[in-house]
């Protein structure tokens, strides 16, 4: 056998042996969740559940999602280069329903890629009140739900 014969069938040997540890490895730990995150993580999960996503790679990744100190203008930053999400602590007295929002909202961008769209859904650039999302929230989740399906990509989440 010549020398780039073999060159050649150990680069795909190595290719195929790659492509089947990314294909059966398990999925990392999971994230550090603040305890007063955790109900909308949670639920979060169990929606993209029912819709049939399985997120186990890229919420494996995540190592944290917690409350913190964020530049002013921004309620939430989700960052894939050290894999963390973080949440302004300025909503932690807003509601309910804008902290279940953010969530929805990083987790989005994190794990789908969701850019912003349209005034009242839960990848909107804005914030808003806690009764708008209480009161829209089925029909937002379902829209929010239906963006996520579309950017699913089971071969990028590995």
């Amino acid at each position: 056998m010549s020398k780039s014969l073999r060159s050649t069938l150990f680069f795909f040997i190595s290719i195929a042996a790659f492509s089947i540890y990314l294909w059966t490895r398990p999925p990392g730990p999971g994230p550090v969740v603040d305890p007063r995150l955790q109900p909308f993580l949670d639920e979060w999960q169990a929606d993209v559940d029912r819709e049939g996503i399985d997120v186990r790679y890229p919420i494996g990744r995540l190592r944290s999602l917690k409350f913190g100190e964020i530049s002013s203008g921004f309620v939430g930053v989700s960052n894939k280069k050290d894999n963390t999400i973080v949440l302004s602590d300025r909503l932690i007295d807003q509601g309910e329903y804008v902290i279940r929002a953010a969530v929805y909202h990083e987790l989005g961008h994190y794990v789908f890629d969701l850019k912003h769209v349209g005034y009242f859904s839960i990848m909107n650039s804005e914030v808003l009140r806690n009764w708008q999302y209480e009161d829209r929230w089925e029909s937002m989740k379902n829209e929010y739900l239906n963006h996520c399906k579309e950017n699913y990509d089971i071969f990028k989440f590995r």
